[in-house]
């Protein structure tokens, strides 16, 4: 007596056939996770540079959907930008300054990725305090129009106050934290008593390049170690399903 073949599932052969290319995708991922974050930080940092030159050239609309983009994610205070043609950047001093530092920090990471140790925390709290003090105090300067200085302060050391208290608590409050909290009541006693604090483009660009510095010593080794891991894993994994 012949016996018919059950005929497969077409939801379960479509679900298998995802969950291999998903599979596929994050082994593809996670073998060029490098290029493409650089990739990704080219587009970003260079869009702002060609949406003057688009604007230049008369091709405003284009120009202006960019403008409009990265309103979202910068403040474009005109003070506070390049000019390319005569026309504003859509990305401000400090941020060109961070997203070029993590381009081009990815690509020398590329030449040291498997010998580079990640930055200790401490170091990274202490590279991307100027950032924090030169955005800050311009941020604490400029409320001081609208709100009374006294009571910017008051704030200001209340917080101060409070970290410093959870820090002890937690036994934390080792000496990197104690040079950001000297640094920010120091900052906070030069807005009370000698007047308002105004960045400039040098401040600004200086404290954005330590941050993304910082940030790509801090996290690109912890991602190439876990993706490295990944990696391992998904080939192992595909291998055992093709050998089925």
């Amino acid at each position: 007596m012949q016996t018919t073949q059950p005929q497969p599932d077409p939801i379960t052969q479509f679900s298998h056939r995802v969950g291999r290319w998903v599979e596929y995708l994050v082994l593809v991922l996670a073998r060029h996770w490098l290029w493409l974050t650089n990739g990704a930080m080219l587009m970003y940092v260079g869009l702002p540079f060609l949406a003057p030159w688009l604007l230049a050239n008369g091709h405003t609309t284009a120009a202006n959907t960019i403008y409009r983009l990265y309103s979202y994610a910068c403040h474009q205070i005109p003070s506070r930008a390049y000019y390319v043609a005569g026309e504003q950047v859509a990305l401000c001093h400090r941020d060109v300054a961070i997203y070029g530092t993590l381009l081009f920090g990815g690509l020398a990471f590329g030449l040291v990725r498997r010998r580079l140790k990640p930055l200790a925390g401490r170091w990274y709290l202490l590279l991307i305090l100027p950032m924090a003090l030169d955005g800050g105090l311009q941020l604490v300067s400029e409320a001081g129009d609208v709100v009374p200085p006294v009571l910017v302060s008051v704030v200001g050391l209340a917080a101060l106050a409070g970290l410093a208290l959870f820090l002890h608590r937690s036994e934390r409050l080792d000496w990197p934290w104690w040079v950001v909290l000297g640094s920010t009541l120091l900052g906070l006693s030069y807005v009370q008593f000698i007047g308002p604090y105004h960045s400039n483009v040098y401040r600004r660009t200086l404290t954005g390049f330590l941050f993304g510095f910082a940030t790509v010593w801090l996290a690109y080794p912890y991602l190439e170690e876990s993706f490295r891991d990944i990696k391992t894993f998904q080939a192992q994994k595909l291998g055992r399903a093709n050998s089925n």
